[in-house]
């Protein structure tokens, strides 16, 4: 079992160190995107984002607002995704709660935080980065769940092998640390490490078990009018008692709904919901409603993953725990492979 542990670790090592680099990187992320656009706060005004993306939709470039965010970092933030525009397709606009332009990011353009959350998502090489990522991360499992089998103290010698030795050889001393540091943090580094093997593998899953995103069973037939945005919203958080505004797909020429994507009381998530409700854009009839609540088994857990992950299910505190997995995976990483070499150096 030894072996084994040691083999899988020097094997994979650079790439779990990578992966711990750039997840410690990138857990408060939102926040740094939104700080390096503008730190000032202005409240979410329905109608001021709604006159907003008019106003984009009528400049006469072609483009079109398809969808709006909320950004998950400061308060009242948004992205409004474009499309339609032969020049200018693909932007993202980051606006604030007043619908200001805060940013404008061309198709492509990921800004440092963005690049550093794709190559931990993939390796800016989807899907392939994303499955060797997953297959990765299996491997990573399976040594963490082998390294804590190997490291478990006998009954009575947990504060022995909590201290590790100060004096002896150095590799003794070595694998004192590196055991010590591995059985502080090897519950929560198994859950996320074990969430992030999940999410890498989300699409299949979701396949196999029979998991779709709530969709209706026909789109709306053009007609006249629409209600506006702020209406749609508001409507939609009527049906949610409590929600919070996640996302808004927006109306198009052939299917004028509004699918309002909202986080229901008691989702693990921080901002990104998984309820949607759908309202229909000329007469503000909600055309179907699906509460987070209401999902199956396997629907809720696969919601949960992103938050368990990311450290948002356990708020501020969760999302520190993750960051200190992070460095405790690189710091097991370095300290294992100072291990090998300590061993190795001492061999005749």
């Amino acid at each position: 079992m030894a072996t084994l542990h040691r083999q899988l670790g020097l094997a994979a090592g650079v790439l779990w160190l990578f992966q711990a680099t750039t997840g410690t990187l990138i857990v408060f992320h939102w926040e740094l995107s939104d700080l390096s656009a503008s730190a000032a706060h202005r409240p979410t005004d329905l109608g001021a984002i709604g006159q907003r993306i008019a106003a984009v939709n009528s400049d006469g470039s072609g483009r079109r607002v398809t969808a709006l965010w909320t950004s998950d970092g400061l308060a009242d933030r948004f992205d409004m995704f474009i499309s339609g525009s032969a020049t200018r397709a693909g932007e993202t606009i980051r606006i604030a709660g007043d619908g200001a332009p805060l940013r404008v990011r061309p198709e492509g353009a990921r800004g440092v935080t963005g690049t550093l959350v794709s190559l931990h998502h993939d390796l800016l090489v989807p899907p392939f980065g994303r499955w060797l990522l997953g297959v990765s991360g299996l491997l990573l499992l399976s040594n963490l769940a082998v390294g804590l089998a190997m490291a478990l103290p006998r009954t009575g010698t947990w504060r022995k092998a909590l201290v590790p030795r100060k004096a002896g050889p150095l590799p003794t001393r070595l694998y004192g640390w590196h055991r010590a540091i591995g059985l502080i943090a090897a519950l929560p580094a198994l859950l996320t490490v074990g969430s992030g093997v999940l999410l890498a593998f989300n699409k299949p899953i979701e396949s196999l078990a029979g998991i779709d995103d709530p969709a209706l069973a026909s789109p709306t037939v053009p007609h006249g009018g629409d209600i506006g945005l702020a209406e749609a919203v508001h409507r939609a958080l009527a049906e949610i008692p409590g929600s919070t505004l996640t996302a808004v797909k927006l109306p198009t020429e052939t299917d004028r709904t509004y699918a309002v994507r909202l986080k229901e009381p008691g989702e693990l998530a921080r901002a990104y919901g998984a309820s949607m409700v759908f309202v229909d854009a000329g007469t503000g009839t909600v055309r179907g409603r699906f509460p987070a609540s209401e999902m199956s088994g396997p629907q809720a857990l696969m919601a949960a993953l992103f938050p368990l992950h990311s450290g948002g299910a356990g708020g501020t505190a969760g999302r520190v725990l993750v960051l200190a997995v992070g460095l405790w995976l690189a710091t097991m990483t370095v300290t294992g492979w100072l291990l090998w070499r300590a061993r190795k150096v001492r061999r005749p």
